[in-house]
């Protein structure tokens, strides 16, 4: 299924990029898909995505799992295209219910860097904002959020804050019987 605009890719990439480059596993630590990019072909994407630029790169392709569960978060709520509900639906309330299944049948990732977590930054200094979220205190590079304040909610992944979320985000994420509310996967 396509995603709808550049916007929703940018929304897209800005929490699946970071699962290519996570520090504790390497390279495509959470994909559980290997990576045919560089470092430097990476860091490339991160600098265009936080310059609100779509990279070249085929998100379907590059990012299978995440891609197929949106597409499966669309159909489900009757949507012809990937939009920025579907993917917020998947990365703020699924994704974290997905990991943990993964993690329980073996599959050897960094579980606990690769959830997406609410959090409210409590310090910003250079590039990097010490945020606050239930998997306690850790710096996050601020390459997606522009003009990062003291005090907002937002969801992080591995080592990025993705984006600013609202108050009432943070207490759905916070409640974990919101996650994998509205769609089952699996067995």
């Amino acid at each position: 299924m396509n995603i709808k605009n550049e916007e929703a890719k940018l929304v897209f990439l800005r929490y699946a990029l970071p699962s290519m480059v996570g520090k504790a596993g390497g390279l495509g630590s959470c994909s559980g898909m290997p990576i045919n990019f560089t470092e430097s072909q990476i860091s490339e994407f991160v600098k265009q995505v936080s310059e609100d630029k779509v990279p070249e790169l085929d998100i379907g392709k590059t990012f299978r799992v995440a891609n197929a569960m949106c597409t499966l978060i669309a159909t489900k709520m009757e949507k012809s295209e990937i939009d920025e509900e579907v993917i917020r639906e998947y990365f703020l309330f699924e994704h974290n219910g997905f990991v943990i299944r993964r993690s329980e049948e073996g599959e050897k990732f960094d579980h606990i860097a690769c959830k997406t977590y609410a959090g409210k930054i409590i310090r910003v200094n250079d590039g990097l904002a010490l945020v606050h979220t239930s998997a306690g205190e850790k710096e996050y590079l601020t390459s997606f959020l522009k003009n990062a304040k003291v005090g907002e909610s937002v969801a992080v992944h591995f080592d990025y804050i993705a984006e600013r979320i609202s108050s009432e985000t943070v207490k759905k994420m916070g409640d974990p019987s919101a996650y994998g509310r509205k769609l089952k996967v699996g067995g």
